[in-house]
């Protein structure tokens, strides 16, 4: 037997990991799938208006007790055509000045506006839902940085 939830609640940001049109629409059908009958489905996302170009390259240091550090290196680019960034974090474990162990990640991002979620969320034929403007409970607007999505199972 399956399990069923009264809320499906993702944690900020997460939302934005989600890239290509039809995982998008998946995730929400699975979400949906998912809730008990007048259960919610809570998530956070990102505009375009709350995105802040960074310079070309952004490092940080974290320094451990015995003196190595942890080296973080963020390139970011953001293709403002499809409103997704592309970050690329390399980590450097560094100790005695010398380089022991190299990791890079790679993460795209997409940010979303309040028109494109109501696309989706028509197209998976939700019929109880609500966008607000960050955590103010008015409807969003398209000047708002982040959105506050609920959608409630009403069968």
């Amino acid at each position: 037997m399956e399990r069923v939830y009264g809320l499906v609640f993702l944690p900020s940001g997460s939302f934005g990991l989600l890239t290509e049109n039809p995982v998008v629409l998946k995730s929400l059908k699975n979400m949906y799938d998912s809730l008990m009958p007048k259960g919610r489905i809570l998530f956070e996302i990102s505009t375009p208006s709350g995105f802040t170009e960074m310079s070309e390259e952004n490092v940080r240091e974290v320094f451990r007790n015995d003196g190595s550090k942890i080296r973080l290196t963020i390139q970011s680019k953001f293709e403002k055509s499809s409103n997704i960034e592309t970050m690329i974090c390399t980590y450097e474990d560094v100790s005695d000045s010398n380089v022991k162990n190299v990791e890079t990640e790679i993460m795209k991002i997409k940010y979303y506006d309040a028109d494109e979620i109501r696309n989706f969320l028509n197209a998976s034929n939700f019929e109880n839902y609500s966008l607000y403007g960050g955590y103010s409970g008015t409807e969003a607007a398209d000047s708002d940085e982040m959105i506050v999505v609920e959608i409630i199972k009403t069968k």
